[in-house]
């Protein structure tokens, strides 16, 4: 006759105690996998942002432009002339977009409109733009799809990318000084 033993208490608490190291180590990894995806966006917002500011500076252009446009769960920008959504459809294909932004849940762009500061979500299919002043590199105004008109604002703009509970910010100053927090 054999006998069946089974496991013993301390076999059970030794593969217990391993399996519980595996799932803190995972967990550990896919946070700063979030982290480090929304920390790379925010630094590629940030680089786009500093192109259109020089761009305005070195050039002599007018006014320099970042616009960003989300589609398919991606953040694209091209520097340069502003894009009016309403009278030219945002082409990909056709305008150098350059992906900044992508494995994220949300992005939101905040702002003072001088009654209040509002957090607007950039949703699918939404184009803002940011313009630049040529002689200060000064931001001149924020374009979003819900004002009519590019609107001057006396105060920074923020422009965060979060995933799971990890977030960046890029904060772009009115006088042209931009820093990722």
């Amino acid at each position: 006759m054999v006998k069946n033993k089974g496991f013993t208490y301390y076999e059970l608490l030794i593969a217990i105690t391993i399996m519980t190291l595996m799932v803190g180590f995972t967990t550990i990894g896919v946070s700063t996998a979030y982290r480090n995806s929304v920390t790379r966006s925010a630094e590629k917002i940030e680089s786009a942002c500093k192109e259109a500011r020089n761009s305005a500076l070195a050039k002599g252009n007018q006014v320099g432009y970042a616009n960003f446009y989300r589609k398919d769960g991606k953040l694209y920008c091209h520097v340069g002339d502003e894009i009016n959504a309403s009278s030219n459809p945002v082409n990909l294909n056709s305008q150098n977009w350059e992906v900044v932004a992508y494995n994220f849940d949300h992005v939101y762009v905040t702002f003072n409109t001088g009654a209040g500061i509002v957090s607007m979500p950039a949703n699918s299919g939404t184009l803002f733009t940011i313009g630049f002043k040529q002689s200060t590199g000064e931001v001149t105004g924020l374009k979003y799809p819900y004002a009519s008109e590019t609107t001057k604002y006396k105060s920074d703009i923020e422009i965060s990318v979060h995933k799971g509970n990890n977030s960046s910010s890029v904060n772009i100053g009115r006088f042209g000084v931009i820093e990722v927090d």
